[in-house]
């Protein structure tokens, strides 16, 4: 059977893993051209299934809303980290300073892949990445969400976005057969753009 990888970051990251080209940043340039520092909001799959399963069975008597964010803004963990930290698993990236020439880069790579491994890619959502994101200033209130987690079994706190957790994804795809399993792939697993 066939697998097809459901989370765009997940995808991101195989994508990263095989094209082996990223942006310089991910995200908009500060007024003199550098990268900046800013936060990825994104918390792992299983701690946001035990959050809403935890926050539907707490007893409540009024209508609540909950921003289920990683409200740790402030940890300088962003997509530019990520990137780092596949590098850091020994998959080397080649960083692409335009990032409108490494989209085109990355995308015919993403072509160049064979059907099932494109299945698994970042091809359906290249629109998320096509332009630099811009760098958050603001941020959905979080103070209902991080009250509640201090009474769930998930809690008390969401979890950092870490060098590990990414490690771990990467050893997933490798563990299902996705990915190679050696931390550096052999030429045969590199995508190759004819004329390249």
């Amino acid at each position: 059977g066939q697998l097809n990888l459901p989370d765009m970051f997940v995808r991101l990251i195989f994508s990263l893993v095989r094209t082996r080209v990223a942006p310089e940043t991910f995200y908009e340039r500060d007024a003199e051209g550098k990268p900046q520092s800013t936060h990825y909001d994104a918390l792992p799959v299983d701690f946001t299934a035990a959050v809403t399963v935890g926050l539907s069975l707490l007893r409540h008597t009024e209508f609540r809303t909950f921003n289920v964010v990683n409200y740790h803004h402030e940890d300088g963990v962003s997509l530019d980290t990520v990137a780092d930290w596949v590098e850091s698993a020994g998959y080397p990236l080649e960083r692409v300073r335009d990032h409108a020439a490494w989209l085109k880069q990355f995308e015919q790579k993403l072509r160049a892949m064979p059907e099932e491994e494109r299945q698994h890619s970042s091809l359906n959502i290249l629109g998320w990445l096509a332009n630099p994101h811009p760098v958050k200033t603001q941020h959905p209130a979080s103070s209902n969400f991080q009250a509640a987690l201090a009474r769930l079994n998930a809690g008390p706190d969401a979890p950092h976005l870490t060098e590990a957790l990414i490690h771990k994804h990467i050893l997933d795809l490798q563990l299902l057969g996705i990915l190679p399993e050696r931390a550096v792939a052999d030429a045969s697993h590199d995508v190759a753009i004819e004329g390249s």
